[in-house]
């Protein structure tokens, strides 16, 4: 997840004045989504938490993910439905 800008390609691409330009990086193992920020200014939020660049955060199915101050979305896992 970044921004258009971004050095490299990003799968996800947001934009706004919070967004860094790689912000996180989300991935898929066996069907389980993590969730882990890119830098120490990357402002990434589960279920309310802030995620500490050392941290990596699992997802579940109806976690809400804020990226920035103003990008909220509502994860949904088909393989924990």
């Amino acid at each position: 997840v970044g921004r258009p800008d971004a050095p490299v390609h990003q799968d996800i691409v947001l934009s706004g004045s919070h967004i860094e330009p790689e912000h996180c990086i989300i991935t898929n193992s066996q069907h389980i989504v993590h969730l882990k920020p890119c830098s120490q200014t990357a402002m990434c939020y589960v279920n309310g938490k802030k995620v500490d660049v050392d941290a990596i955060v699992e997802l579940t199915s109806g976690s809400r993910v804020i990226f920035g101050k103003s990008h909220v979305f509502r994860f949904l896992n088909p393989e924990q439905a």
